[in-house]
């Protein structure tokens, strides 16, 4: 029975420092992440502009969701994908401390690319990165910046001339 204890409790320190860790790349105060539940609510202000949001982690059933979904969220900000995402959620201890300790960087709440359901529409209503008239979501700051970055690579190779890649530049620009 003591081995579960210490087990839970390593998997807790294991947490926090993790979360120190990526709290600090995401601009706070590296403590901020090992309070707990402050620590939910500035995520959900990072992520959806609105930190009380956090109080659906209270709500049984939903929280499930609400867990899987902030941390599918939380992975997007730091550039990572959904599957990462899930082991956030899954695996707390060992994602965590990737995320901290790993190359992964910060971009800010704007770079959350929820889902289609009335749910995720709502968070995205309240961050205010509500869908554009044509009914398509905004492209992701890094997708336009990975694009960005290849068009420089076929610039420089002289696969596209000059003319070429300023007027790419400037339409990739414009959807920023």
């Amino acid at each position: 029975m003591e081995n579960g204890h210490v087990s839970i409790e390593l998997g807790y320190i294991l947490t926090a420092i993790g979360r120190w860790k990526y709290f600090q790349k995401m601009g706070r105060e590296g403590w901020e992440g090992i309070i707990p539940f402050y620590s939910d609510y500035v995520i959900f202000e990072q992520l959806y502009g609105n930190g009380w949001r956090f109080l659906t982690l209270l709500i049984p059933f939903y929280n499930i969701y609400v867990i899987f979904r902030y941390n599918i969220d939380l992975a997007y900000a730091f550039h990572k994908s959904s599957g990462f995402g899930v082991g956030l959620a899954l695996l707390s201890p060992i994602f965590s401390m990737i995320l901290g300790f790993g190359d992964a960087y910060y971009g800010d709440g704007d770079e959350v690319v929820t889902g289609g359901d009335p749910i995720s529409r709502g968070l995205d209503d309240l961050a205010g990165r509500a869908e554009t008239p044509a009914g398509e979501k905004k492209e992701r700051t890094y997708d336009t910046v990975k694009k960005l970055e290849e068009l420089d690579g076929l610039h420089k190779a002289g696969i596209l001339t000059d003319e070429e890649f300023t007027q790419k530049k400037q339409e990739l620009l414009k959807r920023l």
